[in-house]
Parts: C-alpha cells; structure tokens; sequence
C-alpha cells in the first residue's frame, strides 16, 4: 500500500488555504492556527482552574433550586450546540427535553453543578468585597453581539432580552473578577 503525496507547491498552498499564494503563506496560516488553539486551551485550562479555586473556598450548602437553573441551562446549552451541528433533528430536540432526561442528566452531573453554583456565589462575593464594578459597555457591547448572533441564527424568533440580559450580567462579572484575580494572584502552569 502506497501513498503518493502531493508536491509542497504555491499551488497546492492555494488548495489547502485559499487565502494564501505561497507555500510559506499556509505554512505560517497553520502555525498561527495553532499556536492560537494552544493559547486558548490555556486560557480554558486557567478559567477551568479560577472556578474550581473559588468554588473549593465556598464553604456553604448550594441552594437546590441553583443546581436545578445551573443543570437546565448546561443541558440546554448542550442541545443548542448539538441543534446548531446539525446533529439532531427537531423531533430528536423535543424528545430529549423530557422532564425524566433532564432530571437523570441533573442527578448524573450534580458534582459538577454544584461547584458551578458554589463558584457563581463566591464571584459574586468577590465582586461585593473587592468593590469591583462592570463597566455599562461591556455589558452593552456584549449584550449587541449577541443579539446580532441571535438574529442570525434564528431570525424572525423572540429573544428574551431579560433572561439574556441576567445570563451576560453574570458572563461579565465572572470576567471581572477573573481579571482581578490574574492581576492580584500568582497563577503557576504546570
């Protein structure tokens, strides 16, 4: 079994990259690419951290009903994604929204929403005791963005600009607060 690969020609860098004229142009195109996802995954890697950090320093029970709205919003979450693939159908959509699979999913991933709720009261914490304040542009700037992403997506449809509203509220708080703590903390990869 052989395989013949292509020449590394200018015109073999058009096929693989459209944007780029020369072999050089798609390799650099590439290696940005990945350099871009290894930023991100430590970026995802230190905010995956930060949670957990705060959440570990919450030392209360986590109201039920918070586990319930955090488990429902993450299964939801989860549906949307798989609806915007294209890797279900409508029918399959409704079927997954039965009461008895989002409890099983909810009761399957409580551990985890739990932390999730113990760290959304310890930002929220961290936001009262350190003063911290949400600049009204950011709120306004991401609240447009995704209004236009909705748009998109599913134009003609409501939006429910007060749910969306409450969810970049605390999308913004929680990037406060991750801003402070990489300015006041010593973070360590390893």
């Amino acid at each position: 079994f052989e395989k013949k690969l292509p020449d590394l020609t200018d015109e073999f860098a058009a096929q693989i990259i459209p944007t780029a004229k020369t072999i050089k142009e798609a390799r650099e195109f590439l290696l940005e690419n990945i350099a871009g996802g290894k930023e991100e995954a430590k970026l995802q890697a230190m905010q995956n951290a930060m949670t957990e950090g705060i959440a570990s320093a919450v030392d209360l029970p986590v109201p039920e009903s918070m586990v319930r709205t955090i488990g429902r919003e993450e299964y939801g979450k989860k549906l949307m994604e798989l609806q915007a693939t294209g890797s279900l159908s409508p029918d399959m959509i409704q079927k997954l929204t039965s009461e008895k699979i989002v409890q099983d999913y909810i009761q399957k991933e409580r551990e985890t929403f739990e932390m999730l709720a113990k760290a959304s009261i310890g930002i929220a914490e961290i936001l009262k005791l350190e003063n911290l304040e949400l600049p009204e542009e950011m709120l306004q700037q991401e609240l447009a963005q995704l209004e236009a992403q909705f748009q998109q997506e599913s134009p003609g449809e409501d939006l429910d600009t007060d749910q969306l509203k409450q969810a970049i509220r605390e999308r913004c708080e929680t990037k406060v607060v991750f801003e402070w703590i990489e300015k006041h903390c010593t973070m360590e990869y390893v």
